[in-house]
This record gives C-alpha cells, sequence and structure tokens, in this order.
C-alpha cells in the first residue's frame, strides 16, 4: 500500500512531495507536477480538516492508488481533471506568494477574536472569586 504515486513511473512512495525511490523524479520542480502528485495521495486526508474534500477533488483510497500506479507502470497515462489540477496549482501559488506579512496579518486576524474571549473569562473568574470571599 502506498502513501503516494510516482506521476511518472507508478511506484509507490511515502510522501506526495517526495522524489520517487525508482525513476528519481522529483515532483516539486514543476508546479503542476506537485499537484497531480498531491492528487494522488492519501496523506492529504489525514486531519478532519481537508482543504482538498473542500476543492472537490477525488478522494483515492490506498487499493485505489495502488491500481493507478499499476496503470502507470503498465505505460498507459493516469487521465487528470484539468479543474482538479488547475484548483490545485492556484492553491499552490497562492500560498508560495504568500510574505511574512500576509501570515502575520492572517494571524492577527484569528488571534483578536480571543482577546475578547479572554477578557470575558477573567471578568467571571473575578465575579466567581469576589463571590466567594463574601
Amino acid at each position: 500500500m502506498a502513501n503516494a504515486i510516482c506521476i511518472k513511473c507508478g511506484s509507490a512512495k511515502r510522501c506526495w512531495t517526495s522524489k520517487c525511490p525508482e525513476c528519481e523524479f522529483d515532483p516539486c520542480t514543476n508546479t503542476e507536477d506537485e499537484a497531480k502528485s498531491y492528487i494522488l495521495s492519501t496523506e492529504r486526508f489525514d486531519d478532519g480538516n481537508d482543504p482538498a474534500e473542500r476543492m472537490g477533488l477525488p478522494d483515492f483510497e490506498e487499493h485505489e492508488l495502488d491500481m493507478i500506479g499499476k496503470q502507470i507502470r503498465e505505460g498507459k497515462d493516469f487521465e487528470f481533471n484539468a479543474a482538479d489540477v488547475e484548483c490545485v496549482v492556484s492553491t499552490f501559488e497562492i500560498i508560495k506568494n504568500m510574505t511574512w506579512k500576509d501570515s502575520l496579518i492572517m494571524f492577527l486576524t484569528v488571534l483578536w477574536w480571543f482577546v475578547p474571549i479572554y477578557i470575558l473569562i477573567a471578568i467571571f473568574w473575578a465575579i466567581g472569586s469576589m463571590k466567594s470571599c463574601a
């Protein structure tokens, strides 16, 4: 069983970003190849917050990846959905083009919600402490 399939030779590999152990193909040298490698992997489904599901990408099981790998090894091309590949490419481009300022803004956008919550917790804790003293 494989976590990812090499898009060039169909060999199994542990990670979609890793170089193929058989043909030495590195998918991370080209964004489109990187996107195709991402599509032909199972790693992206590990957490409960899967961006691939929101993008509408196919959810391949390990045995399906094994069959796709066999198909590629036999010289038959795997037909990627062009819209799926373009969706992943555009997402990767956004991520790669993010600056540290963009990351900081995203972090602060999420963080500011926690400040009022902590203030409310502190107020309720203080009120509860004052009632227990009385």
